[in-house]
């Protein structure tokens, strides 16, 4: 749809989060299609690379194999410009590959900013590494925060939900009370003014002789 109107900004933004939904759900043959009309795009306006990048160690994570991981590992911790948001992924991807080490080193150099911005993932991803790192009170730790978290995250969609239910049954109610006035007001009327036509109708069938 954004290809069609020419928004292109909008297009790789839409591709980078498909691609990160597929991932997600592990659906790689929808992953490589998406992947494959990035590439045309990328080829187009190298630029665009920027959207995709971030999602390729996720990528590589899921459907990789343990070489493709470590390769793809080396290019990132080369890069001079790491972005703070893909230490993450840098961590969960040392974890897969078994390097408690680095995964561990990685998970804990990220900055509270991107905590802040990830927390759930951040503790989902810690508290793996710790427990594969022998760390079982912090690993718990993590968890229990994680546990906490995510069910007041649920409590307060279900508010949220039930609030706006209530909500719509307060202007279903009043749209139904406002109908039934209005009923009510046409019923008199109505009647009022059948009233009158019959006193006009005596009036002249009285006096018209």
């Amino acid at each position: 749809l954004y290809r069609s109107i020419k928004h292109s900004l909008y297009e790789m933004s839409s591709l980078a989060k498909s691609l990160d939904g597929y991932i997600i759900e592990e659906n790689r043959l929808l992953a490589d299609s998406v992947l494959s009309i990035c590439r045309e795009r990328i080829q187009v306006n190298p630029d665009y690379s920027r959207f995709i990048v971030p999602h390729l160690l996720s990528y590589t994570t899921v459907f990789g194999t343990e070489k493709d991981i470590k390769q793809l590992l080396s290019v990132y911790v080369s890069d001079n410009q790491l972005q703070e948001e893909t230490k993450l992924d840098i961590a969960w991807a040392y974890y897969i590959i078994g390097d408690i080490k680095n995964a561990l080193y990685y998970v804990e150099s990220v900055n509270e900013e991107v905590i802040a911005k990830n927390y759930l993932k951040h503790l989902a991803i810690k508290s793996k590494i710790l427990e594969a790192n022998g760390d079982y009170k912090e690993s718990l730790h993590c968890y229990q925060l994680y546990a906490t978290t995510l069910e007041n995250f649920h409590q307060q969609l279900f508010s949220q939900d039930l609030l706006f239910a209530q909500e719509k049954h307060q202007m279903e109610l009043s749209s139904m009370m406002k109908l039934q006035e209005r009923n009510k007001i046409i019923w008199w009327s109505s009647c009022c003014v059948f009233a009158l036509l019959f006193i006009l109708a005596w009036i002249y069938y009285r006096y018209r002789n």
